[in-house]
């Protein structure tokens, strides 16, 4: 939600939509269209969508991407974007809104026009949305975590030892936390990547595939069976 209105994703087109958060009242809705009418590319809609300053960002499995006037639904523009799917929600600031695909690559484009800034590699099967903090983006696949320059797209480093990673990260306080395949949380130093704990809060055959979340400094995390809580 942002600026009073409520957008939501469809698949049953797929289609986007957008209402008037107090009383629900439809205000508009589209078609995903990927490309240049009538010869338009459509597939299931990857799910969450950013919204900021006037644009709304929508991805879907056919590896498009496309940016929306938030008041009148008006395609700003729409792109293909690597290869492999897109299975995550975009990430905005600044000028640059960040996307990764299923294939192992995380891309940048200018905001404004869709037009690609810089790709770098994460990994492939990645399905998590990255996080991004103190200008760097930090995107799980199956070769660890990876941390990457938000301005430039170079790798600073990559963490292998947290395995496959399916998760969204969370930071905070120049931590990063995230869970594992194999059911621990691992802490890790922002800056260098190095794993600062791990611990067990599920069998170790059960893949955590809930993204932690940190507010008000507690660190809140789902196993499955269990919501965890920890002071930070």
């Amino acid at each position: 939600m942002l600026q009073g209105k409520l957008f939501t994703t469809f698949s049953g087109g797929p289609s986007l939509e957008a209402r008037d958060a107090a009383s629900g009242r439809l205000l508009w809705t589209r078609r995903i269209c990927i490309g240049t009418p009538p010869a338009c590319t459509y597939a299931s809609v990857a799910g969450p969508l950013a919204a900021g300053d006037g644009i709304v960002y929508v991805t879907n499995h056919a590896n498009g991407m496309a940016a929306y006037d938030m008041d009148s639904g008006r395609q700003l523009w729409s792109r293909t974007v690597g290869s492999g799917g897109i299975y995550s929600a975009p990430v905005v600031e600044g000028d640059a809104v960040y996307v990764s695909d299923h294939n192992g690559q995380l891309h940048a484009l200018n905001r404004r026009t869709g037009a690609q800034l810089w790709s770098a590699p994460t990994g492939r099967f990645n399905h998590s949305t990255p996080a991004l903090a103190n200008g760097v983006l930090y995107a799980g696949g199956d070769s660890g975590l990876t941390a990457i320059d938000a301005r430039t797209g170079a790798v600073r480093w990559v963490q292998s030892a947290v395995g496959t990673v399916v998760t969204s990260p969370a930071v905070a306080n120049g931590v990063v936390y995230l869970g594992g395949k194999d059911g621990r949380l691992y802490v890790l130093d922002a800056l260098t990547g190095e794993v600062l704990h791990s611990r067990q809060i599920a069998p170790a055959d059960r893949e955590l595939v809930s993204s932690p979340m940190v507010a008000d400094g507690v660190l809140y995390m789902n196993t499955g069976d269990r919501m965890l809580a920890f002071g930070l």
